[in-house]
């Protein structure tokens, strides 16, 4: 599934500012960059959704490039819980690709990261 489904059916909504969030064919883009810290946490988690969607129908390329977006909204945002969320759910999407040996080092580095947030 290219960007159909779910995503395209996003695609084609408008967002809150009243403009089309298809306009760069993927969901979510162009809100982040007005958007409150709220708004923005927000907008990651229902990006990290819509990744969840591909990757459970099998689709990691796209579920990946989700992930991708939701870690830049999030980047922007104080929550270290969500941003670990998203950086494993990258890395499974990235596990389900094929590239184990590019993975591994990286569970362990967020395995590390989780266990700072104590």
């Amino acid at each position: 599934m290219a960007h159909g489904g779910v995503g395209g059916r996003l695609g084609r909504s408008a967002d809150a500012g009243g403009t089309r969030a298809g306009r760069t064919g993927k969901p979510g883009r162009g809100i982040e960059h007005r958007a409150s810290g709220q708004e923005r946490h927000l907008t990651a988690i229902a990006t990290n959704w819509i990744g969840d969607f591909y990757f459970y129908q099998g689709d990691y390329t796209n579920a990946r490039e989700q992930y991708d977006s939701a870690l830049k909204i999030a980047a922007k945002t104080p929550d270290r819980e969500t941003t670990l969320l998203l950086e494993v759910n990258r890395a499974k999407a990235d596990l389900a690709l094929g590239h184990a040996n590019a993975v591994i080092p990286e569970f362990r580095k967020l395995v590390q990261d989780a266990d700072k947030l104590d």
